[in-house]
């Protein structure tokens, strides 16, 4: 008697059993072509299904991706949110301490240390410039200090000082080794007010002669020289080294005679040297 495979059920003949090729043989190819057909059905069936889950998948890991990373960079923005803010609130509250630190030291310093620094304070010039603060100065004279040790402009002006200008030693000692090769033929500490008479030998020989004037130091004050030919009545006025007269002595020479010379001038505080040449 025949029997049937466990799964799909093939008929399997025994061996008294007749075979018919219609029944037996193509029955089973008919179960097994419809049977392999439900397989490749079902395979595709899966098959399609796999891909579209796959596609699902993919799709979702896609979003999952893009989630991942829109959640960081909102984690970053965040985090630098935090700290800008942080950084915001520690500079305010430096800040609030500072004012209030610094609102309390004004306070404290001014009225313990500002008045008393301003105080302090000098509110007028004092020493040497005291003279020059307020006024100018005589124009183009040379500074010195006076007697009370304040500046100030002194008789000697600029072009006076600029006589100074490349002198390599004393100027009086210079000044008093002009007359060494002359011949001093009169010499007073105290110069004539009344009339003097001055014996010169041979005065015809002399070219000129100078008039030395010192003050009562010894410095040479004026050198006058007047040549042979002006002795006869000549009034002398004594000029400081720049040209300007000094007008405070002035003097009167007459020649008469070879050997005479009279003298006469208005200020005794003064020596003289006559000197020949």
């Amino acid at each position: 008697m025949a029997t049937q495979t466990t799964y799909y059920g093939f008929e399997k003949p025994a061996a008294t059993d007749k075979l018919s090729v219609l029944v037996n043989y193509n029955g089973n190819l008919d179960l097994i072509d419809s049977t392999i057909k439900g397989v490749s059905d079902a395979a595709t069936t899966a098959s399609s299904t796999a891909t579209a889950a796959q596609s699902t998948a993919t799709a979702a890991q896609t979003a999952a991706d893009t989630a991942q990373s829109t959640a960081t960079a909102a984690g970053t923005a965040a985090a630098a949110a935090a700290s800008a803010a942080t950084a915001a609130q520690s500079t305010a509250d430096s800040k609030a301490a500072i004012d209030d630190t610094a609102a309390a030291a004004t306070t404290t310093y001014s009225s313990n240390k500002i008045e008393t620094e301003l105080d302090k304070k000098q509110d007028t010039i004092t020493g040497a410039a005291t003279t020059i603060v307020d006024s100018n100065l005589t124009t183009n004279r040379a500074l010195i200090s006076n007697s009370t040790g304040k500046v100030e402009a002194s008789p000697i002006t600029s072009t006076e000082l600029g006589y100074l200008s490349g002198a390599t030693s004393n100027l009086q000692t210079q000044i008093n080794n002009i007359h060494s090769n002359e011949n001093l033929i009169y010499s007073t500490d105290n110069i004539p007010t009344s009339l003097t008479v001055v014996d010169i030998p041979n005065i015809t020989n002399y070219i000129d002669l100078t008039f030395v004037f010192e003050n009562t130091q010894g410095n040479i004050i004026s050198s006058n020289t007047i040549s042979r030919s002006e002795f006869t009545n000549k009034i002398l006025f004594l000029r400081d080294f720049d040209g300007s007269p000094l007008q405070q002595i002035t003097g009167y020479v007459a020649y008469s005679s070879n050997t005479r010379i009279n003298l006469v001038f208005a200020n005794s505080n003064y020596k003289l040297r006559i000197y020949a040449r």
